[in-house]
């Protein structure tokens, strides 16, 4: 009777949340930046992608750093979606012309991208202008997926975008810390919770 109470205790503690050898999602970081790459700045993003990411048992499957081209991201894109179901693309989405992670986002996953009314209102009421008057870069950074969301970033002007792939995703965050860093903790980490 004691070897089946301790077989069965044993069974219970392998089922039980949160152990190491629970099999969790895993995750891959793909960072964008020419200026990362000549060295102007560190890499902060992946230190504090997977020190974030960490506690919610997710494994980080691996990170890459590449260039503001479209070549390295489509690349980079099809390197990490083979080794993780969930992709988190930091930097390029900003209002200048080499921020291209949105259009090559939704050139890689085919899900169209629509303007989003309410990023739109939020830019308005920002920036004190009817949306007839706010500058055609602000506007594209109110490009969101048709089949996934977004985060707003109350913080800055481009919103962090949901690329829904069932039962993977794409997350594209903004590149500046000061963004990124709160848009994670009070946004993302919310909705990986419920999502995994």
């Amino acid at each position: 009777m004691r070897v089946v109470q301790v077989a069965l205790v044993l069974a219970v503690l392998a089922l039980a949340p949160g152990r190491a050898d629970e099999a969790a999602p895993d995750y891959f970081i793909v960072v964008t930046g020419g200026e990362l790459l000549e060295g102007a700045y560190p890499d902060g993003h992946t230190h504090f992608l997977t020190r974030t990411l960490r506690p919610l048992g997710l494994r980080c499957a691996g990170a890459l750093l590449v260039d503001d081209r479209r070549e390295d991201l489509l690349a980079a894109l099809h390197f990490a979606t083979n080794r993780a179901g969930l992709v988190l693309v930091t930097g390029g989405l900003g209002p200048t012309p080499n921020d291209i992670t949105r259009e090559t986002l939704s050139e890689f996953t085919g899900i169209p991208l629509r303007e989003s009314e309410a990023a739109v209102a939020e830019l308005e009421r920002r920036f004190g202008q009817s949306r007839d008057r706010l500058r055609p870069n602000l506007r594209r950074q109110c490009q969101v997926p048709e089949r996934g969301g977004f985060f707003p970033n109350p913080r800055g002007t481009a919103v962090g975008l949901v690329f829904d792939l069932a039962p993977g995703a794409l997350i594209a965050l903004p590149g500046p810390p000061r963004e990124l860093q709160p848009m994670v903790r009070e946004q993302v980490l919310p909705w990986l919770r419920q999502r995994y």
